[in-house]
């Protein structure tokens, strides 16, 4: 097993963790992106449930060089009207490049009909990135009771996950999870100075230095 066998990273925050999915669908659709710039933005929209889009998505989006480019599609009682969402993928096929879907919305609760989404996704374009925001929800797994709130968010392609929220640990505590490990070397960046070989968490740059050698620099 080697680091890449993990299905998720740690992050800062929700704002992290959306912002890293952003950039896995980013690399999805267009990759290399990340070591040669985005040449094509046009091909780079997220769709979001109109007035439940959270911030960190749209804010996303400018940090990695894709533009604000959010299509909201309406919805009925909180969650995506799906006759809408079909008609705004097919409309706008080739343009999108994730739907994200809220699990747990910050300001209703709602959460969103995942399979539905799901399904009705791939089969206009299997191509396009699922993302689920379920920052509050996904704690829901935990209690067999609620646990089936949650069908069809194991098919989606990323889940941000925000402990703080309900667990009582550190508030800068989030994570992201994805459904393939390996998607995550996308936007992965390497250095012979912290991972010298798969399995390395990270190493003091004195451990490299000669035994009896000057002391190397720390804190850095």
């Amino acid at each position: 097993m080697t680091v890449w066998d993990v299905g998720g990273v740690t992050t800062y925050g929700g704002t992290g963790s959306n912002t890293t999915a952003m950039m896995l669908a980013r690399e999805n659709i267009a990759p290399g992106t990340m070591h040669q710039g985005v040449s094509d933005a046009t091909r780079m929209h997220i769709v979001v449930p109109a007035g439940i889009g959270h911030y960190s998505v749209k804010s996303a989006l400018g940090w990695i060089g894709c533009g604000g480019r959010i299509i909201e599609v309406p919805t009925r009682g909180y969650r995506y009207d799906l006759a809408a969402l079909e008609r705004t993928l097919r409309q706008r096929q080739g343009e999108i490049m994730a739907v994200v879907a809220y699990t747990g919305d910050s300001r209703t609760h709602t959460v969103e009909n995942l399979r539905a989404v799901h399904d009705l996704t791939r089969a206009v374009d299997p191509r396009i990135w699922l993302h689920a925001d379920a920052c509050w929800d996904l704690m829901c797994a935990f209690a067999p009771e609620l646990a089936p709130k949650l069908a069809g968010i194991e098919d989606f392609d990323s889940v941000t996950v925000d402990p703080h929220k309900v667990m009582d640990i550190p508030y800068a505590m989030s994570a992201l999870l994805v459904r393939d490990p390996a998607s995550l070397r996308l936007v992965s960046s390497y250095s012979g100075l912290i991972m010298q070989e798969d399995f390395a968490f990270g190493q003091s740059p004195r451990s490299s230095a000669p035994r009896n050698g000057p002391p190397s620099s720390c804190g850095r």
